[in-house]
């Protein structure tokens, strides 16, 4: 995600904040990146309940397309 930050930083494409996930397959964490705060959502989206998780995914992409 610092990463992302520093490339689009380098290409004049600053984004208000990176999201990103660390996954099990079946168990979901999101996270995010504005400046150089890192907010981890403590809540573990599992696959069981895919509603829920693509609800998450959704409203992380509204964010860009608004």
């Amino acid at each position: 995600m610092v990463g992302v930050q520093y490339f689009n930083d380098k290409k004049q494409q600053q984004l208000p904040a990176v999201y990103g996930c660390v996954t099990t397959g079946r168990d979901w964490l999101f996270l995010r990146l504005q400046q150089k705060t890192l907010v981890i959502d403590d809540t573990i989206y599992s696959i069981e309940n895919l509603p829920r998780l693509l609800g998450v995914l959704e409203d992380i992409v509204q964010q860009f397309i608004s």
